[in-house]
Protein backbone atom coordinates (compact mmCIF):
# COMPACT_ATOMS: atom_id res chain seq x y z
CA UNK A 1 0.00 0.00 0.00
CA UNK A 2 1.25 3.69 -0.50
CA UNK A 3 1.90 6.08 2.11
CA UNK A 4 -1.36 7.91 1.75
CA UNK A 5 -3.61 4.57 2.09
CA UNK A 6 -2.31 2.36 5.02
CA UNK A 7 -5.37 1.02 5.83
CA UNK A 8 -8.59 -1.19 4.67
CA UNK A 9 -11.59 -1.04 6.93
CA UNK A 10 -14.62 -2.57 5.15
CA UNK A 11 -13.51 -2.35 1.79
CA UNK A 12 -12.86 1.69 2.12
CA UNK A 13 -9.22 2.59 2.12
CA UNK A 14 -8.71 5.12 5.19
CA UNK A 15 -5.56 7.66 4.51
CA UNK A 16 -2.26 7.61 7.17
CA UNK A 17 -3.34 10.88 8.45
CA UNK A 18 -6.86 10.34 9.44
CA UNK A 19 -5.58 7.01 11.28
CA UNK A 20 -3.28 8.95 13.15
CA UNK A 21 -5.50 11.34 13.72
CA UNK A 22 -7.67 8.74 15.48
CA UNK A 23 -4.93 7.28 17.53
CA UNK A 24 -4.04 10.99 18.93
CA UNK A 25 -7.52 11.39 19.80
CA UNK A 26 -7.52 7.90 21.79
CA UNK A 27 -4.23 8.62 23.24
CA UNK A 28 -5.02 12.17 24.68
CA UNK A 29 -8.68 10.45 26.14
CA UNK A 30 -6.85 7.76 27.27
CA UNK A 31 -4.70 10.14 29.28
CA UNK A 32 -7.52 12.25 30.95
CA UNK A 33 -9.20 8.90 32.11
CA UNK A 34 -5.74 7.98 33.67
CA UNK A 35 -5.14 11.36 35.36
CA UNK A 36 -9.51 10.85 36.40
CA UNK A 37 -8.55 7.07 37.75
CA UNK A 38 -5.53 8.45 39.70
CA UNK A 39 -7.56 11.63 41.12
CA UNK A 40 -10.04 8.73 42.27
CA UNK A 41 -7.59 6.56 43.71
CA UNK A 42 -5.85 9.71 45.78
CA UNK A 43 -8.94 10.48 47.09
CA UNK A 44 -10.15 7.33 48.08
CA UNK A 45 -6.94 6.58 49.85
CA UNK A 46 -7.47 10.17 52.11
CA UNK A 47 -11.28 8.77 52.65
CA UNK A 48 -10.08 5.42 53.97
CA UNK A 49 -7.30 7.31 56.22
CA UNK A 50 -9.83 9.66 57.78
CA UNK A 51 -12.25 7.10 58.30
CA UNK A 52 -9.81 4.97 59.97
CA UNK A 53 -8.55 8.32 62.45
CA UNK A 54 -12.33 8.46 63.37
CA UNK A 55 -12.84 4.46 64.04
CA UNK A 56 -10.07 5.32 66.02
CA UNK A 57 -11.40 8.09 67.88
CA UNK A 58 -14.97 6.59 68.20
CA UNK A 59 -14.50 2.99 68.16
CA UNK A 60 -18.25 1.66 69.50
CA UNK A 61 -19.51 4.20 66.97
CA UNK A 62 -21.30 1.58 64.47
CA UNK A 63 -23.51 4.72 62.31
CA UNK A 64 -20.23 6.19 60.70
CA UNK A 65 -19.57 2.85 58.72
CA UNK A 66 -22.72 4.31 56.29
CA UNK A 67 -21.65 8.01 56.52
CA UNK A 68 -18.57 6.23 54.71
CA UNK A 69 -20.44 4.93 52.26
CA UNK A 70 -22.26 7.94 51.22
CA UNK A 71 -19.20 10.03 51.39
CA UNK A 72 -17.31 7.42 49.18
CA UNK A 73 -20.05 7.24 46.79
CA UNK A 74 -20.43 11.09 46.26
CA UNK A 75 -16.87 11.34 46.09
CA UNK A 76 -16.47 9.06 43.24
CA UNK A 77 -20.04 10.66 41.67
CA UNK A 78 -18.16 13.78 41.63
CA UNK A 79 -14.32 12.59 40.06
CA UNK A 80 -16.92 11.04 37.40
CA UNK A 81 -18.84 14.28 36.29
CA UNK A 82 -21.83 13.28 37.05
CA UNK A 83 -22.48 15.59 40.54
CA UNK A 84 -20.63 19.37 40.59
CA UNK A 85 -17.77 19.67 43.52
CA UNK A 86 -18.33 22.24 46.51
CA UNK A 87 -19.53 24.69 43.92
CA UNK A 88 -22.06 22.66 42.99
CA UNK A 89 -25.92 22.23 43.19
CA UNK A 90 -27.33 23.26 46.77
CA UNK A 91 -30.39 22.15 48.86
CA UNK A 92 -33.60 23.69 47.19
CA UNK A 93 -32.22 23.48 44.07
CA UNK A 94 -33.86 21.52 41.10
CA UNK A 95 -31.58 18.45 38.54
CA UNK A 96 -30.93 20.06 35.21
Amino acid sequence: MSEATDAVAGGVRIPRRELMATIEKHETTIAKYETRLRDVVRAYKGVVKEKDALEVMNPGYFGYSRMFTYMLITMLRISSGQLKGPQGRGRGQARR
